[in-house]
C-alpha cells in the first residue's frame, strides 16, 4: 500500500506534536527554590545602615563554612553548626563599618548523614589510614 508523500509528512508532524506535548506534560511545574536567602530587615532604617547580613538556609546540613573575600583582598572564613544562626557582621571589632566595595561570599554546606553512614565513613577512613601506614613502612624497609 502506497501512502502519498504529503500524507506521510502530515502523519510525521502529527506524531511529533503528540510526542512533544507528552514531553511537556511530563515536566514538573514545581519551581526550584534557592538553598539560601538574605532577607533585608530595615527596622525603620535604610538598608545602607544595616550592620549584619543574615542568611536563611532551606537545605539540611551538619555544618557550613562561610567564606568572604573583601575588597582589600582579605579572605575571612567562619564555620557554623546547623543550630547556629548564619550571619556576617559588616563592622570590625572596633565597631567601624567595613570598607565599601565588592564582597564575594561562598556558602559550603556539609551534608547531614545518619549515624550508620557516619560510622561507615569513619571505618573506611581508618582502613585507609592503616593501609597508608603499612605502605609507608614497606617503602622504608626496602
Amino acid at each position: 500500500m502506497k501512502i502519498p508523500k504529503t500524507s506521510r509528512v502530515l502523519l510525521m508532524l502529527a506524531l511529533l506534536v503528540g510526542l512533544l506535548s507528552v514531553a511537556v506534560m511530563a515536566q514538573s511545574a514545581k519551581k526550584a527554590e534557592p538553598i539560601s536567602a538574605v532577607p533585608f530587615e530595615k527596622k525603620g532604617a535604610p538598608v545602607t545602615a544595616q550592620t549584619e547580613l543574615k542568611w536563611k538556609i532551606s537545605a539540611e546540613y551538619s555544618s557550613l563554612v562561610l567564606t568572604v573575600s573583601t575588597p582589600d583582598g582579605d579572605v575571612l572564613r567562619r564555620e557554623f553548626k546547623s543550630d547556629e544562626a548564619l550571619s556576617f557582621r559588616l563592622v570590625d571589632d572596633k565597631g567601624a563599618l567595613l570598607a565599601d566595595g565588592q564582597y564575594i561570599y561562598e556558602l559550603r554546606l556539609s551534608p547531614k548523614f545518619d549515624s550508620e553512614v557516619t560510622e561507615a565513613l569513619a571505618a573506611a577512613r581508618e582502613r585507609e589510614m592503616q593501609d597508608a601506614e603499612r605502605e609507608a613502612e614497606l617503602k622504608s624497609e626496602s
